[in-house]
């Protein structure tokens, strides 16, 4: 599975289930492997680091007919993304919400 959207189920799992009929790869990973909901937590956090390893890996080791460039902005695409998501889970995390976050910069 794609690591944006395992980290995208994990932040629909925890902040947005309500909303979404659908299944996340949290539940499909609970009830596949039947484990708890920490556990598929660490779990799918675990293969999105390792996909972040291979990327890396790819990316750094193994010889391509790709010029250089065009990986750059691919690899920096897929940084920027992995800083969005995280900023995201960050902020649904905070009881304050983003509004009152950012009111007294305004």
């Amino acid at each position: 599975m794609c690591q944006k959207n395992i980290f995208i189920d994990l932040i629909k799992e925890k902040f947005e289930k309500e909303k979404y009929e659908e299944l996340s790869s949290v539940e499909c990973y609970m009830k596949q492997y039947r484990v708890s909901e920490e556990e598929a937590y660490d779990e799918l956090n675990k293969r999105v680091f390792d996909s972040w390893k291979e990327i890396n890996e790819d990316y750094f080791l193994k010889p391509t007919y790709v010029a250089s460039p065009i990986l750059d902005r691919a690899l920096n695409l897929s940084r920027f993304m992995d800083l969005v998501f995280k900023m995201v889970m960050v902020l649904l995390k905070l009881e304050k919400g983003p509004k009152k976050l950012f009111m007294p910069c305004l």
